[in-house]
């Protein structure tokens, strides 16, 4: 049986860890709002390690951490449909230079 003086140890490790995701989480919202993908990136792997040193410590409660998941992919699904309006966005601007490339070089010719 775990000692009270690990337990708190314990305790103070996963607390630790969740002000941790929390701040990633609001790392990762303020790069998608920004467009820093090579920050993104950056972001979501030390998410990534978190959440694995998390859900690999014991004495953290299953029910919590099954919590812990489902907000971190709501937020995710937020974020990628941000991303899929930005990568749309960036594709019609592609095909409306590529159109003034186009009347450039039949004006030219």
């Amino acid at each position: 049986m775990p000692s009270k003086t690990n337990e708190g140890s314990a305790d103070r490790y996963s607390q630790s860890k969740m002000e941790e995701l929390t701040a990633l989480s609001e790392q990762v919202n303020e790069c998608v709002a920004e467009g820093q993908w090579e920050q993104l990136v950056t972001t979501l792997n030390l998410r990534r390690e978190c959440l694995e040193a998390l859900f690999s410590e014991d004495g953290v409660e299953s029910d919590i951490l099954k919590s812990l998941a489902d907000s971190i992919l709501e937020q995710d699904a937020v974020f990628i449909t941000t991303i899929q309006k930005q990568q749309k966005l960036i594709e019609k601007q592609l095909q409306d230079l590529d159109k003034g490339q186009q009347a450039i070089q039949a004006y030219g010719s």
